[in-house]
């Protein structure tokens, strides 16, 4: 994709990106996603999950994708840190619920409030903070951990990348069509500015 603009000088200037995307193959131990506010009961949300229809669980508004993010990594996955903004108790609950039905191992689920989720630095730096502290307390490497672009505001999608793209930590994301799980390749290097 070229995309042509006008800086302030009046030159044209040009951006080249060639983003890849493949299927996700690679299981990680540490996942960070998004969950939001459910939007039906929680008895309902239950009832569902434990029905064990797959599609059903990753259409469920505010958690479904991530859920399908977390059933990928099952069997790897050791701590899932949940970015989330206001109440999402009863979220959290049911992602709980999902891995403690569907996982044979202990999986943390570390809860990251985020207080404005329309402040690309402050979410910026509380991903950050996953990568620099929470991989340490839970024994990992940097490269044992992806980040997944899906769920959250896409101010929180923004900043995701921009705390992955820069050191290249892994990222994917959930079709919403087939709820197929890419890895989003992307290579800052790639990009090139022509001033």
């Amino acid at each position: 994709m070229t995309i042509s603009y006008t800086n302030e000088k009046n030159r044209q200037s040009i951006l080249e990106a060639n983003p890849i995307s493949e299927p996700l193959g690679k299981k990680y131990k540490g996942l960070v996603a998004s969950i939001s506010l459910l939007t039906e009961p929680k008895d309902k949300i239950k009832e569902i999950i434990d029905s064990n229809d797959l599609t059903e669980i990753y259409k469920i508004r505010g958690i479904g994708q991530t859920l399908r993010a977390i059933k990928h990594h099952l069997g790897e996955l050791k701590v899932c840190w949940l970015l989330c903004t206001g109440d999402v108790d009863d979220s959290l609950e049911m992602v709980k619920h999902f891995i403690k039905i569907n996982s044979k191992k202990m999986v943390q689920v570390v809860k990251i409030e985020i207080i404005n989720s329309y402040h690309i630095e402050e979410v910026s730096k509380k991903i950050g903070t996953v990568y620099v502290e929470g991989v340490k307390k839970y024994d990992l490497n940097e490269t044992d951990v992806i980040a997944d672009l899906t769920g959250g505001t896409a101010i929180m999608s923004c900043a995701m990348v921009l705390a992955c793209l820069p050191v290249r930590r892994d990222m994917e994301y959930v079709l919403q069509n087939s709820y197929d799980l890419i890895e989003i390749k992307e290579n800052v290097l790639e990009i090139a500015y022509d001033r």
